[in-house]
């Protein structure tokens, strides 16, 4: 699906609106199994979507929870930015100061490892 093409879709979904459910599933079936290291993310995430869709109203309320899902996504990514920002300011001031260290004693820093990290907890985004 590396090209949308939105009037396709939109008559197809005018003129015919069960081949249009068929051909969306086949597109997102596609999607999803072209990114096999995503693929039970993926699935996990169409799944809930749909499941707002089936449980929604009208058009414009499964929008808004589509949406509300889409904000805890990117808050959840926006968080583990966040902490791996964090992570690579530890890693790199640890680094420079074993480099002034080790320069200061007019020596060559060691070979030995950084120090590790602090134990991070990974949690995935709600409702994966």
């Amino acid at each position: 699906m590396s090209s949308f093409d939105f009037d396709h879709w939109s008559e197809l979904a005018r003129r015919d609106p069960q081949a249009f459910f068929r051909c969306r599933e086949r597109a997102i079936a596609a999607y999803i199994d072209a990114h096999p290291g995503s693929r039970e993310r993926l699935a996990a995430l169409q799944a809930r979507i749909d499941e707002l869709r089936a449980v929604a109203g009208t058009p414009a309320q499964a929008l808004r929870g589509i949406f509300a899902l889409l904000d805890e996504q990117l808050r959840a990514l926006a968080r583990e930015a966040r902490e791996l920002a964090r992570e690579n300011a530890h890693l790199r001031t640890a680094a420079a100061a074993r480099a002034s260290g080790a320069a200061g004693a007019g020596r060559a820093a060691p070979e030995t490892a950084p120090p590790a990290a602090p134990k991070r907890v990974r949690r995935p985004p709600p409702h994966e």
